[in-house]
This record gives structure tokens, C-alpha cells and sequence, in this order.
């Protein structure tokens, strides 16, 4: 399945959102393949690699360049989350109950 929104947050008088992409599978080498294209596609954004368990994925990239996006592999989908939030621990949450109960 893949499944692709932007959410809008109002916060003190300017929008904030943040925009994802899922794409869900019960077959790994779905997960592995599509987050290869991911990953050819973020490397423009000039991503890297990082440990932060605030995500709890198998794999995560971060890139300074597309408004802070990330692209994270868990074991049934991989997710792309960009936008104009603060990824503060709190909203990382948030954005991470949305998009693995999806």
C-alpha cells in the first residue's frame, strides 16, 4: 500500500505542516526496493545516516536540505516526513503514531 498527505498544524498565527509518504508491505524485498529509490532520490538533498531512537526505525536518513526530511525504514514500510515543523521529541511522536497505525 502507499499512502501520501500533508498535515497542516496551526501554531501561533503561521502554518506548520509536515508532508509524508508510506509505503507498506509484507514482503521485504518490497521494503528493501523502495527504500533503495528512496534513498537514490534523497541523496540530491545530500542525506546521511543517523542513530536517533526517537523514531525507533530499522534505518534512518536525515537531510538539512529538504526542510529538515527524514526517510526511515521499519520492518513493514518505509517513511518519507519533511516540512516546516520542529521535530522536537513531542512531534516526532505524533508523527510517528499517524504514519506506523496507517
Amino acid at each position: 500500500g502507499y499512502y501520501n498527505d500533508t498535515e497542516s498544524v496551526d501554531k501561533s498565527g503561521s502554518t506548520v505542516y509536515f508532508d509524508y509518504e508510506i509505503c507498506k508491505s509484507k514482503y521485504q524485498w518490497v521494503i528493501d526496493k523502495t527504500f533503495e529509490t528512496y534513498l537514490k532520490r534523497y541523496e540530491y538533498f545530500e542525506c546521511e545516516a543517523i542513530k536517533d531512537d526517537n523514531w525507533d526505525a530499522l534505518v534512518a536518513y536525515k537531510s538539512d536540505k529538504l526542510d529538515d526530511g527524514y526517510l526511515l525504514k521499519y520492518k513493514d514500510r518505509v517513511i518519507s516526513v519533511s516540512g516546516s515543523i520542529d521535530f522536537s521529541k513531542k512531534n516526532i511522536a505524533f508523527i510517528k503514531e499517524k504514519c506506523i497505525n496507517w
